[in-house]
This record gives C-alpha cells, structure tokens and sequence, in this order.
C-alpha cells in the first residue's frame, strides 16, 4: 500500500479527500458509530482494502446531492400554479362544487331578467303606429293641425267617418273657421279662447249627428270598445321651465271599430292598440304617454262621447 501512495500521489490525495467526505457526512447525521467517534466505512474503502493487485480499484464519487432548486421543485410538483383554476386542480377534472353552485345562480338570475323584462314588454302594450298614408290606403281619416286646432280638427275626423267623406284641407279650414266664429259670438269668451266640448256638441247637431256623453269611462274601458266613434278630452299637466304646473286640454278621436287613436299632430300615424294595452289603465295609457305627450307628467281622460 505504501508502496502504491509512492507511485500514485495524485489518485492517493483524491481518496483521502473522498474519505474524508464520508467520515464528515458520517459525524454530522451521527447515524454509524455514535458516540465513539468512529465513521461508517463506504464503498470506496471497502474496494481500496480489498485490492492485492498493483492497480488499486479507483474510486467511484457517490451522486451529488439535487440541487437546492429541485429539491424546491419537487416540494411544490403537487401544488397549483398561482392562477390555475379550481378545475385544473381538482382530481379527475371535476369542477369545484361552489363553481357549479355560481353557475346554477347565474342562470336563475339569468331567467329571472328575461321574465322581468317579458313582464315590462307585457306592461306596455302592444300598441303601434301606423303611417298616415297605410292609414289612408284602409279608407282611414286623419287630420293635420296644432295644439289650438285639435278639437275642430277631431271633429272633423269624426264628421268625415260617419259620412264617409273624403277630408280635404277644404273642409278642414271650413270647420276651423266654424269654432272660431261661434268662440267669437260668445260676449263671455275672449275671441282667441279655446273651443270647448259644448261646441263640439253645437257643431254635431249642425251636422247631422249627435255627441253624447259617456259617464264612468276609464282608459281601460275605452280602449275596450269595439264600436263606436269616440270623441275624448285630455288634461295634460306639464310642469314649466320655471317649475310651475301647467294643465293643458287636448282632444282626441278614437276609432272603436279599427282599434285606432287619432290625433293631429303632424307627422304622427294612426296608433293601433291591441290586446295587450286594453288589459288595464296603466297599459292603456301607454301609447298616450309614449307617442303623443312625451314630456307630461300626468295624462287624464276627462270626458268621452261618443258620435252617433
């Protein structure tokens, strides 16, 4: 052996160094020998001792340690990444109960929107507008005019109707003309005053028919006629720039037997209601709100007669 050391310095110092690693690792874990300072013999001194040939058996170095980076990396393996999903993480790709729990939420609030906003188109109506000349085409009569003209203009569309009389602008200036004379003959009335419902009445019986009145009639009840012409007055109440209430009267021609709202504002079609507006006053008003007084703040039907 000595002999060796002589003549292989180099692999001699390589194994006392290895030796050396051993009776460290030995000492420290005190696993072998504890207590009496000995160290646990390794496989390298084993070969060394055994060997009776010149060539000694070299050495093999015992496996490095992992790295402190993998050992960290084995630690985590089974841990989720920052960000995964509850499903990713779940054995067999099961999704997680509270997100199944989230999506069944999420659908019932889901339904309950569609059936509230079914329930608001419900609410109001059905109603629609229908062109002045589609209106015109199926033998209808609408009038063209103004806020101050709107009862001798629904007049004349009654007058027209129930005489099956073509409304021309003729006629139209002759029954203007008519309430603004009679308002003028009145010493109690101011000669640019508003025609009321009495002349209305006047003018019916100068034409051949009559306009009668019919008590106890709600929007609901109206629009649920199915016959009949209908002469209805309106208070609109407004609230001006300044913030003080305003009420305004305004009339209105319903035409029972098409299901019609006419009105005389420039522009606006006949306004066909349904099934779905006559199922109580807040439906019923709908169209009055929404197509022909857009900024009232309250819409009341004030008196209905009927043309005969």
């Amino acid at each position: 052996m000595e002999a060796w050391r002589r003549d292989n310095p180099k692999k001699y110092e390589r194994m006392q160094r290895i030796r050396g690693r051993g009776r460290g690792r030995g000492r420290g874990r005190g696993n072998w020998g504890e207590g009496n300072g000995a160290t646990q013999p390794d496989a390298t001194d084993a070969a060394t001792l055994a060997s009776t040939t010149d060539e000694p058996v070299i050495p093999t170095s015992p496996a490095a340690p992992a790295p402190a980076a993998d050992a960290a990396a084995l630690e985590v393996e089974d841990e989720p990444e920052l960000g995964s999903t509850r499903k990713r993480v779940t054995e067999k790709g099961e999704s997680d109960p509270s997100s199944r729990a989230a999506k069944r939420q999420k659908a019932r609030e889901a339904k309950k929107a569609a059936a509230a906003a079914e329930e608001a188109e419900d609410a109001n109506g059905g109603y629609c507008v229908q062109p002045r000349g589609k209106h015109r085409v199926e033998g209808g009569v609408i009038a063209t005019g103004d806020e101050r003209t709107c009862l001798p203009d629904a007049m004349s569309v009654i007058y027209c109707m129930l005489f099956s009389i073509a409304l021309t602008p003729t006629l139209t200036k002759k029954t203007i003309t008519w309430f603004s004379e009679r308002v003028k003959s009145d010493p109690k009335r101011a000669d640019d005053a508003d025609p009321s419902q009495a002349d209305a009445e006047e003018f019916a019986a100068d034409r051949g028919f009559t306009l009668t009145y019919v008590p106890k009639v709600s929007p609901r009840v109206l629009l649920n006629f199915t016959t009949g012409l209908y002469l209805v007055r309106l208070f609109i109440h407004y609230v001006e720039a300044h913030g003080r209430l305003k009420i305004d009267t305004h009339f209105v021609v319903y035409d029972a037997f098409s299901g019609k709202i006419i009105d005389n504002m420039r522009g606006m079609g006949a306004i066909g209601v349904d099934a779905d507006d006559r199922k109580d006053n807040h439906t019923a008003m709908q169209p009055f709100y929404k197509e022909l007084f857009k900024e009232a703040k309250k819409i009341e039907i004030k008196s209905v007669c009927v043309a005969k």
